[in-house]
C-alpha cells in the first residue's frame, strides 16, 4: 500500500514538471519578430555582438544577420545557423560564435503560394507585395525551390578597430554564383514605420540545399518556387551591452537603407 501511495505521488510531480516543461517552452515559442541591436548600430560599425548561436536558437529558428567582425553572412532555416564565408564557404556555426545583428523567428506557415512563372528577385518582391494581407505587420518567409541561375554576395571580415561603415563595405562584398541549383531563400518583409531600427522592405539571404552557394541574396531567376509566409504582429529587440554600442555616435544613411 505505501509502495503505491509513493507511485501515485510520483507520477503527480512528474506530470507537474512536466506541464511546467510545456509551458515553458510554449512561453519561448510565443510568436514575434525577434532583433538583436539594431540596423542602426551595424551601419555604424557596431561589429561586436555579445548574443551566441547557442543563445540565438532560444529565440527563433528562421533567420538573417551577420557575425561579429562581419565574419560571414548569417543563415537560419529549420533551426540550423549556418555561417557563409568570405571565401563562399559554408558550414554549420559553431554555438560559441556571436553576433552584432541578427533577425529571427519561430516561423509558423499562415499561408503559401506557388509561383510557376518565371521570376527574378524584383519581380517575386511585386508578386509577394501584391498578396501581403497588410504592410503593417511583419512577416518571415521561408521561399523553396529549383533555381535557374542565383547570384549572393558575402562579406569582408574586419579587425578591430573598426574604421570602414556598412556603406563602406558594401562595395567590396565577394559575388557568389551558381546555376540550375535548389535551395532556400529566408528572410523578412518589414513595415516602412520601422526607420533605422531594422531593414524596412525585403531582407533575404539563401543557402542551397548541397551547401555550396549561400549569403545575402542580390538576384535570381526561377519558375518553381513555393513561397510560405508567417503573419507576425509583435516586434522585440535587445540592445547591445558594451561599450562599442555605448560609446558610438549612431549616424543616419551609414549603409543599408
Amino acid at each position: 500500500m505505501k509502495k503505491y501511495f509513493y507511485l501515485i505521488i510520483s507520477m503527480l510531480i512528474l506530470g507537474c514538471q512536466n506541464e511546467g516543461i510545456k509551458e515553458e517552452n510554449h512561453e519561448n515559442k510565443i510568436e514575434h519578430f525577434y532583433q538583436y541591436s539594431v540596423l542602426a548600430g551595424l551601419n555604424n560599425s557596431n561589429f561586436s555582438g555579445d548574443l551566441t548561436i547557442k543563445e540565438l536558437k532560444t529565440k527563433g529558428d528562421l533567420g538573417v544577420g551577420t557575425y561579429s567582425d562581419l565574419a560571414g553572412e548569417l543563415v537560419m532555416v529549420d533551426g540550423k545557423v549556418y555561417q557563409v564565408l568570405e571565401t563562399g564557404e559554408i558550414r554549420e556555426a559553431p554555438l560559441e560564435l556571436t553576433t552584432p545583428y541578427v533577425t529571427t523567428t519561430f516561423f509558423d506557415k499562415d499561408a503559401s503560394f506557388q509561383e510557376d512563372q518565371l521570376v527574378n528577385y524584383e519581380k517575386l518582391k511585386e508578386v509577394i507585395e501584391s498578396k501581403l494581407p497588410s504592410k503593417n505587420y511583419f512577416y518571415a518567409f521561408k521561399i523553396t525551390g529549383n533555381f535557374d541561375s542565383v547570384i549572393c554576395v558575402g562579406v569582408p571580415r574586419q579587425e578591430k578597430p573598426y574604421t570602414k561603415t556598412l556603406a563602406d563595405i558594401i562595395p567590396e562584398r565577394p559575388q557568389f554564383k551558381a546555376e540550375n541549383i535548389n535551395g532556400t531563400i529566408v528572410g523578412f518583409w518589414c513595415p516602412y514605420y520601422v526607420g533605422e531600427v531594422t531593414l524596412a522592405g525585403f531582407h533575404f539571404h539563401f543557402i542551397s540545399d548541397d551547401l555550396k552557394t549561400g549569403g545575402h541574396l542580390i538576384d535570381f531567376e526561377s519558375s518553381d518556387l513555393l513561397i510560405e509566409y508567417d503573419e507576425i504582429m509583435r516586434m522585440t529587440f535587445d540592445l547591445q551591452d558594451n561599450e562599442l554600442f555605448r560609446q558610438s555616435e549612431l549616424k543616419p544613411n551609414q549603409g543599408y537603407q
